[in-house]
């Protein structure tokens, strides 16, 4: 049955007719094959007597083989499949396609009501692509899933499955186009035949969803189990176990199952695999090698969310050694402390220059207000003017002001561009000065020339890229990244210790500080020989403070009414508050380092390896190369209209695009 045996108008299709002639052939086709099984089990000629009875007593007591549809099905399973005739295929197959057809009528009966679901059955009947006999399992996921694999599906089922010239492929695919209830299972159960291992590799928040649709999917008729391969470095593992793994593997190989894993598992086991080498226990390394061979470099992958898993964002970290004190510090948070306060004064400037560069709260009353860069240019137009400043009066520990113009001009160049000149290099790092500082030039380089402060300010949001997680364990009060609108990333963590300290230092900014985190501040502080001086800083950045509390000695502590009403909300995103707790109770115990780490990002799940590897993708980039097929232009097409509506809807006019060619 295909589009052409309609119409496309339903009031004058005879439905009802049809149906009728669908379930007539589906009924005359397991007819005949229950009347050659009859035939069988007829011509079998006992040796015996007692045999007859046997056989007599076998068929009256439904002892015989079933002769239901499901078990005619289950022989089109991958185990049984390759043992069946030719002729016996051709059957089971008309009875599979008659059925769908029946199917694609009743689904159509329902819709005929609804013309926009009536036409949208209608569309799915196109001619199919794929030969049942080649790919049984899917006309299997057809039956059980009362859908029709559309041409589309089937298109890019055929790229994924042998990608052109034999090589490694990603295909764009909008959501909602049946790419995890459809196109990976039916990939997943043709590739799974026996000769490799195939892995669905999907991130952690779709995998519990993945793993529901898989199990549903290739679990019935199919009859392909699904395995997991769940692992972090907390798992031990010795030579016996690395065994009993291996050959779990080999029995998903062989019983033609399919594994799901998240990324995260297949680096942490590449990680331990290295660490154990490491560590000189030889047995273990060499197993485990041989398994990350079997699991990876010789597996058939299929890969969701390409974007996502491939990122050098992605990264898994071991730390190895004993942690320490991060290097330079306090000096180190002291320091990028003052950096961001220069950034905010410069910050408030370009705001009136750069009215779209530079997202900037001026009704914030937060003594830091929240800041972005939105533009390159607006970006390094305040990084620019801030390392100006920077390098004509210094600050506290960073005496630069006493320097010549000329040196002072070197040290600018040096700090702020990522590849200086070779004479400005050997006058910077030749100088009395760079003996003296030389950990503070390089903190300043890396903030400024390195990229960090651009990708701070440029790059992330807060609640939506970092943030704060309290209710995380162990517990941290450092910033810690997102996965979305507030929904901190469980067990993520930012590598770079300066990008930690900047965000740590803007998530309180913005956030403020708690009354507990307050309370043990200032007991600190008035028990400080510094009270006055640093009190004053408190002050001088405080929302409101009444000029009674202005001195250290007006603060009692133990009248805590006073302190929840009158002083807390003065102080709560004071940034002077805001330096002195994370100063003295946060980065001195949370910032610590290990002197030595094994990394793996995404790329590492690109390893060249003995099969090609196919993803899904839900954007196209200029800078990566696209296996595609023209039926996908619908779908880019699809994708660009919605780009531009967005955009319409925000008040911006752009020209109306065809998807037409």
């Amino acid at each position: 049955m295909k589009q052409g045996d309609f119409c496309g108008n339903p009031d004058v299709l005879n439905l009802d007719d049809l149906f009728e002639v669908c379930r007539k052939r589906c009924a005359d086709a397991l007819s005949r094959i229950r009347a050659a099984l009859l035939l069988i089990r007829e011509s079998v000629s006992p040796l015996t007597h007692v045999h007859n009875v046997c056989w007599q007593i076998a068929a009256q007591t439904q002892a015989w083989p079933d002769l239901s549809k499901r078990s005619l099905f289950a022989l089109m399973g991958r185990l049984n499949w390759r043992a069946i005739p030719v002729k016996w295929k051709e059957s089971i197959i008309s009875l599979g396609t008659n059925i769908c057809d029946l199917q694609a009528v009743e689904r159509l009966l329902a819709a005929r009501n609804n013309m926009q679901d009536f036409n949208k059955e209608l569309v799915g009947l196109e001619p199919r692509g794929w030969d049942p006999k080649d790919y049984p399992d899917s006309l299997l996921l057809e039956i059980e899933g009362n859908i029709r694999i559309r041409g589309i599906q089937g298109d890019i089922a055929a790229v994924m499955r042998e990608p052109p010239e034999g090589l490694s492929a990603v295909m764009q695919l909008n959501m909602g186009e049946g790419k995890s209830s459809v196109i990976v299972p039916t990939i997943a159960a043709a590739l799974a035949d026996g000769s490799r291992l195939v892995k669905v590799v999907v991130a952690k928040p779709q995998s519990r969803q993945m793993l529901d649709v898989l199990a549903s999917k290739l679990g019935g008729l199919m009859n392909r189990r699904i395995y997991r391969m769940p692992f972090s470095r907390s798992v031990k593992l010795d030579v016996p176990q690395v065994h009993i793994l291996t050959e779990i593997y080999k029995r998903c190989v062989s019983d033609g199952g399919v594994m799901i894993v998240q990324p995260e598992h297949v680096l942490s086991f590449q990680l331990l695999t290295v660490e154990t080498a490491i560590r000189g226990d030889k047995a273990l390394a060499q197993n485990l090698w041989h398994l990350h061979k079997m699991l990876n470099l010789g597996a058939r992958d299929i890969v969701d969310e390409s974007d996502e898993n491939f990122s050098t964002k992605f990264e898994l970290i071991y730390t190895i050694g004993d942690q320490r004190t991060v290097e330079h510090g306090p000096e180190r948070w002291v320091m990028i402390q003052r950096v961001l306060g220069i950034i905010l004064k410069y910050s408030r400037q370009a705001k009136a220059e750069f009215a779209q560069g530079v997202e900037f709260d001026e009704e914030s009353r937060n003594s830091f207000p929240l800041t972005r860069f939105l533009s390159i240019e607006a970006g390094d137009g305040v990084l620019l003017r801030s390392i100006s400043e920077i390098c004509k009066r210094g600050f506290q520990n960073f005496p630069i002001a006493r320097q010549n113009e000329q040196m002072r001009s070197r040290l600018q160049d040096y700090i702020m561009n990522l590849d200086p000149s070779i004479q400005t290099s050997t006058t910077v790092e030749g100088g009395e000065f760079w003996t003296e500082f030389k950990n503070n030039i390089l903190l300043l380089r890396g903030l400024f020339a390195g990229g960090i402060l651009r990708f701070v300010f440029g790059q992330k949001r807060w609640r939506v890229n970092y943030g704060l997680d309290p209710a995380r364990r162990p517990s941290t009060r450092l910033a810690v990244p997102y996965r979305a609108k507030d929904s901190p990333s469980p067990r993520s963590e930012f590598s770079h210790p300066d990008v930690v300290i900047c965000l740590t230092y803007l998530s309180y900014y913005y956030g403020g500080l708690s009354n507990d985190d307050l309370t043990i501040s200032l007991d600190l502080l008035l028990r400080s020989d510094q009270a006055d001086l640093e009190y004053q800083e408190w002050v001088t950045t405080s929302d409101g403070l009444r000029e009674s509390f202005h001195h250290p000695k007006s603060i009692n502590l133990r009248d805590r009414e006073q302190c929840l009403e009158d002083i807390f909300p003065s102080f709560r995103h004071s940034k002077g508050a805001v330096d002195y707790f994370l100063s003295h109770f946060v980065f001195p115990i949370e910032m610590k380092e290990f002197p030595h780490k094994l990394s793996a990002s995404g790329w590492d799940l690109a390893t060249p390896r003995q099969h090609p590897l196919t993803g899904f993708s839900g954007t196209r980039l200029r800078n990566r190369s696209y296996r595609s097929i023209p039926s996908l232009n619908r779908s880019i097409g699809i994708l660009l209209i919605s780009i531009v509506t967005i955009h319409r809807s925000s008040g911006r006019r752009c020209p109306s695009i065809s998807i037409d060619h």
